[in-house]
């Protein structure tokens, strides 16, 4: 299945289709952050993720944006192309912020 059709632009999306909404990095997109999303997909149906840049991503905008798309819990991938984001429903920001510095500090101790 070809996902990239999942990612718009927020200037371009319908906000009369608007699913679920929950934003955040996914710099990069963990096991945890999987788990969070099809939870709350499980509760809420499909969702909208509005992804966010960091200030020092790890990965590129379209890497994360085409991770993100594969996951079948996620209807939509909104980039913003400076539109402000549309309120969402669970922020993971600063969960993100966490886990990622949890994430680099690790992969800094396995390479010693």
């Amino acid at each position: 299945m070809d996902t990239r059709s999942k990612i718009v632009k927020q200037s371009v999306w319908n906000p009369t289709t608007l699913k679920p909404v929950v934003s955040g990095y996914f710099d990069p997109l963990l096991a945890l952050h999987v788990e969070r999303l099809e939870a709350l997909a499980t509760e809420l149906g499909p969702l909208t993720v509005v992804l966010l840049d960091p200030a020092d991503a790890v990965l590129s905008t379209d890497a994360r944006a085409a991770v993100v798309a594969g996951l079948t819990c996620v209807d939509t991938v909104l980039l913003s192309d400076g539109q402000p984001a549309p309120e969402a429903r669970l922020q993971l920001e600063l969960e993100d912020a966490v886990l990622r510095a949890g994430f680099l500090q690790h992969v800094v101790d396995r390479q010693g």
